[in-house]
Order: structure tokens, then C-alpha cells, then sequence
């Protein structure tokens, strides 16, 4: 799923879900990973948005502090990011907190720009500062 994603063939990645759902054979988060990412690289944020949602009702959660959340997560919030719709980038930034997930310098900038982005100049600040932080514990 992952090459076809890389090769902006988008509609292969959501071809190869449908045929997995048929099978019967449960999408994990890796599976959404590659069908979000193919996505938001092809353009079609709505296409990635939709398949967030789809990840929720087929109750396919983060585990805690894995790569391959943090990879879905910076997807996720890229895709908000490039349809700039920054608020909803930035409750995914949240959600991924709440679920005890570590961000990484890329989900940092991309939770700084959707609040710089929205006007929240004084969040992005701190949020900035927090993440200063964060990451120097690391």
C-alpha cells in the first residue's frame, strides 16, 4: 500500500482497503497510515479525512508510544495542514496526546502552524514552548 501511496496512485491504496474488507481482513493502523498518507500526497484530503473517520468506527486505536502511531498521526495532521483546515490539525494534535503519544518535531510544527494559522498566536507560543521542552527530555 505504502508504494503505491509513494507513486501517487492513491485509488490502488483504497482499492487494496475495499479487497482487505471483503476478504475479511481487518484494517490496522498501518493499513490506514498508507491509505491517509497516499491521500494527503495525491490531494484528496477529503478522500484522507474520510478514511479517519473510518478508522474510528472500525475502533482501530493508537497503542501507546508505537512508530507506526506517530507516523499515522503526522499523516493525519499533514493532511489537515495541506486543506487548511488547521483547527481540526490541531485536535488531531490534542487527540494524539490524549492517547499518551510522545509528538515528534514534525507533529510539534504542524500543531504550531494550524494554531498560528487559526489566529491562536498566544497557543502556538506555548505550545511551542512545550514542545521546546518536550523534545529536549527526549
Amino acid at each position: 500500500m505504502g508504494t503505491f501511496g509513494r507513486c501517487g496512485q492513491w485509488e490502488h491504496t483504497i482499492g487494496l482497503l475495499v479487497s482487505m474488507r471483503l476478504a475479511v481482513i481487518l484494517p490496522n493502523l498501518l493499513t490506514y497510515s498508507a491509505v491517509v498518507s497516499a491521500c494527503a500526497r495525491a490531494g484528496q484530503w477529503l478522500q484522507a479525512l474520510g478514511h479517519l473517520a473510518a478508522m474510528r468506527s472500525d475502533d482501530v486505536m493508537p497503542q501507546v508510544n508505537s512508530w507506526d502511531n506517530i507516523s499515522f498521526y503526522k499523516a493525519a495532521i499533514s493532511v489537515c495542514d495541506t486543506a487548511e483546515i488547521w483547527r481540526h490539525g490541531f485536535w488531531i494534535f490534542e487527540d494524539m496526546q490524549k492517547h499518551d503519544l510522545q509528538p515528534n518535531v514534525v507533529t510539534y510544527n504542524v500543531g504550531i502552524r494550524a494554531l498560528a494559522k487559526s489566529d491562536q498566536w498566544r497557543q502556538a507560543l506555548e505550545l511551542h514552548e512545550f514542545g521546546i521542552m518536550g523534545l529536549c527530555q527526549m
